[in-house]
């Protein structure tokens, strides 16, 4: 049974105007935009439909987005606890997604005197809020005082709860994604664990979600600590959701190294996340794809820069990887372009037969096509064994 009170803040959150339509929705927390919460004690969301919620608000007091919306709960002797939501109610989102939350200035903790101590910080997606049989999907970031550090947990699938990173030592900043493939019936946790770097966020879990039904779908971020010695705070950076892009594999919105890397690590897989051209089978037809219709570019593009051009040969020559003794050492940056793990003759090859050499952007050399002949692919290759053995004769003299 769901109690009076719930009762009441899913009633105020479903009467509050759906989200937009949208291939994607940002929120900035910058205290700019037009829309205020359905309690109105916060205004300035960029997006409508925000509710804020307080088990306590002589605690809590207003809040004020200033670039962050700023969470914190402290608990309380005995049993006593105190929790913040942030609720985006009602969405109107019925496809794929990818879901982001960017944390900053983060401490949680849960000190040993004595009783129940728990804190927790929860980033949840619910698929009908009106519903508590429905599936959701979350990751919670959790501190006890029966564990000597957090753990992170994901919530959902068909799978039920699993955990993961326990004796994680938190940073200061970080992020949760939610992934949900609809076609594929998969949804995957991902986590960064500092947002101003450049390594992308790594995958935690994936779990099968079958059997959901289109309801009141919505977001929540809630914390809570219970007993005197827990704690969390955290202040949000940056909220979005977004469509999926095919072949984005990070989820970072750029084609780039990152996509060819995990493409490769799961060639010769039925991996269905590669799986591009639904075959079962996860094999060099799904790179041309990659290639030509998403990254728009060909074989042989080293610093993928839309072009195969003498400067991508200069710089895989230069990383002296081709036809060496060492199995499994080459990147699609050093010449793995069939993504075996190496560079030889084969990747050059497929790269000349692919027709791109010095033909500019793929999306011109598309209007004339101009394959290369066997013959120039044979000149070409002819040319670069020729440059290399003379190299390889003159640093020999140099050496002796």
């Amino acid at each position: 049974m769901i109690k009076p009170a719930l009762c009441l803040v899913i009633s105020l959150i479903l009467a509050v105007p759906s989200s937009a339509v949208a291939d994607a929705l940002v929120e900035t927390f910058d205290g700019n935009g037009e829309f205020n919460d359905v309690t109105n004690r916060t205004n300035g969301f960029d997006l409508s439909g925000w509710s804020v919620f307080s088990s306590d608000w002589d605690v809590t007091g207003d809040k004020t987005l200033d670039g962050v919306f700023t969470f914190a709960a402290t608990g309380k002797p005995g049993f006593g606890g105190h929790s913040e939501t942030l609720i985006l109610g009602d969405l109107q989102w019925d496809g794929s997604f990818v879901q982001r939350v960017e944390v900053r200035d983060f401490s949680i903790a849960a000190t040993d005197e004595g009783g129940r101590e728990e804190a927790r910080l929860l980033f949840e997606f619910s698929f009908d809020l009106a519903d508590p049989r429905q599936k959701s999907l979350a990751m919670c970031l959790c501190a006890t005082n029966s564990i000597s550090l957090p753990n992170i947990s994901v919530i959902g699938g068909d799978e039920g709860i699993e955990g993961f990173l326990r004796g994680w030592t938190p940073t200061d900043n970080f992020s949760f994604e939610i992934i949900y493939h609809k076609q594929l019936s998969l949804a995957e946790f991902r986590y960064d664990d500092d947002i101003d770097d450049t390594i992308p966020s790594v995958e935690l879990n994936l779990d099968k979600l079958e059997n959901i039904n289109i309801g009141h779908r919505s977001v929540k971020l809630f914390v809570n600590a219970l007993g005197s010695g827990a704690s969390v705070s955290a202040a949000l950076d940056h909220f979005s959701m977004r469509s999926l892009v095919p072949g984005d594999f990070n989820y970072d919105e750029v084609f780039d190294f990152h996509d060819l890397a995990i493409l490769a690590d799961d060639i010769g897989t039925n991996e269905p996340r590669r799986d591009l051209n639904k075959d079962s089978v996860v094999d060099l037809l799904d790179t041309d794809i990659w290639l030509h219709d998403m990254a728009m570019t060909y074989y042989g593009d080293a610093n993928l820069d839309g072009e195969f051009n003498t400067s991508d040969l200069v710089r895989v020559f230069n990383a002296a990887e081709y036809e060496d003794a060492v199995d499994d050492n080459s990147t699609w940056e050093t010449g793995d372009w069939n993504l075996d793990g190496d560079f030889t003759t084969s990747d050059l090859v497929l790269a000349f037969k692919d027709g791109g050499f010095e033909k500019g952007p793929r999306v011109a050399a598309a209007i004339v096509p101009e394959p290369t002949t066997p013959s120039s692919i044979a000149l070409m290759l002819s040319a670069l064994f020729l440059t290399r053995s003379r190299r390889s004769r003159r640093l020999s003299r140099d050496g002796s």
